[in-house]
């Protein structure tokens, strides 16, 4: 099991910049944020018609070479502070799609936290020395994003050690080393921060940056469905580490003593595998695939909190009871659904989880209800907000028959 130091921290928020969870690795011990993380997806509205962006322009369409689907990245990354300086982050997990030619490769969705659907170019040198690692050079500056009538470009960017104030680097080129199966960013240390970072026409830094990029072959199997599973709704119920009762309706699959459980909400084919013993069904630690909205592996991690309950693990399994007269499956232990394995770096999580059987009508659904009876909004600091303006919002809905739904939303 491994050790996780928990403490609920406000994350902060640059205006347009969306959400990401507060984590900060210090040895064994890590930090972890009451609120899930989310990707944004400032840019995946371009302008330009698919197969039609300008000369110089971002490159939208897959190049052509040997596809590498879906390898899997880490990132330090880092958001623009008010004062112009870094506000430190991690990314983990990242689903990325890299292209090989004989003398090049390239990168898609070079921001770890942003989805920009663009590609960057790398190119290829052949180490001189027996032995080494040959180098993936990325010349700079290059189109990455359209946003309102503007072009904005992936440089090398670099902070001051003295002020940590990032500006553009005179050497602008992010050199990476590549052994076929691995792409590791290299750092200049003699810089505070060393990144691969969004900027506008002018080289002017612009929100978001890369450090510590590393890309690797991944390929694992998960849980699918099998065809001869029978499928029953139920009403998943339970309660978040924001203190939030979630309510939704889910599928649950069962074919012999084998447990299909959809729990990831808006990625219908990740399923969580457990097995039947008795009247225990155990969901050991997995991986459930991609999710394609936010190009992230997911996992399902089941972790304990210590007797101080400042510290949690992450464990092997976790077990729910299943009672054979209704149905239903309850479980009091904990689990993560998460953004990589390696770090606490979640999108949704559950602190105790009721799945009632529903049968296979919905009646009692929240698909059913024709509207809610109440709908509130917070921001992403847990502040309940009367009037949204621009911005991040967590829309919790109640129904009349007692179900509770919260959705992260986009207010324009």
């Amino acid at each position: 099991m491994r050790k996780i130091y928990l403490s609920f921290l406000a994350v902060s928020i640059l205006s347009g910049a969306g959400s990401m969870q507060a984590l900060f690795a210090t040895g064994n011990a890590k930090f972890i944020s009451a609120l899930p993380v989310q990707k944004q997806a400032l840019f995946s509205q371009h302008s330009a018609v698919e197969g039609k962006a300008p000369a110089k322009g971002p490159i939208y369409n897959q190049p052509e070479g040997t596809l590498i689907k879906d390898a899997y990245g880490n990132a330090h990354g880092y958001l623009k502070a008010s004062d112009g300086g870094l506000d430190s982050r991690y990314s983990y997990g990242n689903a990325v799609d890299l292209v090989e030619t004989d003398s090049t490769l390239f990168i898609k969705n070079p921001f770890s936290t942003l989805l920009t659907g663009t590609w960057i170019k790398g190119v290829k040198v052949k180490a001189t020395t027996a032995g080494a690692t040959d180098s993936v050079f990325v010349y700079l500056p290059q189109a990455v994003a359209e946003r309102n009538d503007s072009v904005l470009y992936a440089n090398r960017i670099v902070a001051d050690p003295s002020t940590g104030i990032p500006g553009l680097a005179t050497d602008n080129c992010v050199k990476f080393t590549w052994d076929g199966t691995t792409l590791t960013k290299i750092t200049d240390h003699r810089f505070g921060v060393d990144m691969l970072g969004l900027t506008d026409a002018d080289g002017n830094w612009q929100v978001r940056g890369d450090d510590e990029i590393s890309i690797h072959k991944f390929s694992e199997p998960f849980a699918t469905l099998p065809a001869q599973a029978q499928l029953y709704d139920c009403k998943l119920e339970y309660t978040d580490l924001q203190s939030t009762t979630q309510s939704r309706t889910v599928k649950v699959g069962v074919d012999g003593n084998d447990y299909y459980l959809n729990l990831v909400d808006g990625v219908p084919d990740a399923w969580v595998k457990g097995t039947l013993s008795g009247s225990t069904v155990t969901f050991p630690q997995q991986y459930l695939g991609v999710n394609r909205t936010e190009s992230t592996h997911i996992f399902f991690i089941p972790f304990s909190f210590d007797d101080t309950g400042n510290y949690a693990y992450f464990d092997n399994d976790v077990a729910f009871t299943y009672d054979s007269s209704t149905r239903n499956l309850t479980c009091a232990g904990y689990y993560l659904i998460n953004n990589g394995n390696e770090q606490v770096y979640y999108i949704d999580s559950s602190l105790g989880t009721t799945l009632t059987y529903l049968g296979t009508s919905g009646v009692n659904a929240i698909g059913a209800e024709t509207a809610p009876v109440c709908v509130t909004y917070t921001d992403l600091s847990g502040r309940q907000v009367e009037e949204p303006t621009a911005g991040f919002y967590v829309k919790t809905m109640r129904y009349a028959n007692g179900a509770v739904r919260s959705i992260k939303v986009v207010k324009q």
